[in-house]
């Protein structure tokens, strides 16, 4: 593996000396996130790391160096966005292992759900205490609305859901 970040850096290096000539003494890898730049010492003392692309979780493979600091946070938040859509992905083809948290606009409310798939069948449930009080009692005024979330087909019920994110 050392090898391998060795080789990433220099690539790297190579890449901002060609596209920026001049602007450093030493080779120097700039993260791709931050664009903080590091020397060949940031690879011993772990200031650099491989970063996975996309998300290890997802099936991701190591594919280039980031900072650290971004492969802890930016990264994080990267790979939490990414896996997200992956189980989204999963749960409309109707693989996925367990009900997928989902962000639901029914009308002109927002409300939190978890999506189910089944053998081709789906469904959408609302439980109270994933969202804001009075949800329910607000959600009855669209209750003919989600009558159609009971049907088999996907595309039957997509028309419905102002939008699903996860």
């Amino acid at each position: 593996m050392e090898g391998k970040k060795r080789d990433w850096f220099e690539l790297g290096a190579i890449a901002y000396a060609q596209a920026c000539p001049g602007t450093y003494a030493v080779p120097t890898y700039v993260c791709p996130i931050c664009r903080n730049p590091f020397t060949v010492e940031a690879l011993d003392d772990g200031r650099l790391s491989v970063e996975q692309v996309p998300p290890q979780s997802v099936g991701g493979r190591e594919l280039l160096l980031t900072c650290t600091a971004c492969n802890n946070t930016a990264g994080t938040k990267l790979d939490a966005s990414a896996k997200m859509r992956e189980e989204v992905r999963l749960a409309m083809a109707g693989t996925a292992s367990r009900p997928h948290r989902v962000r639901v606009t029914i009308g002109e409310m927002r409300v939190n759900g978890r999506l189910h798939a089944k053998d081709g069948s789906y469904s959408l449930t609302i439980p109270k205490e994933i969202n804001k009080p009075g949800t329910s009692e607000v959600l009855q005024r669209y209750r003919h609305r989600l009558s159609h979330l009971q049907e088999d087909r996907r595309e039957a019920w997509r028309p419905h859901l102002g939008g699903v994110r996860g």
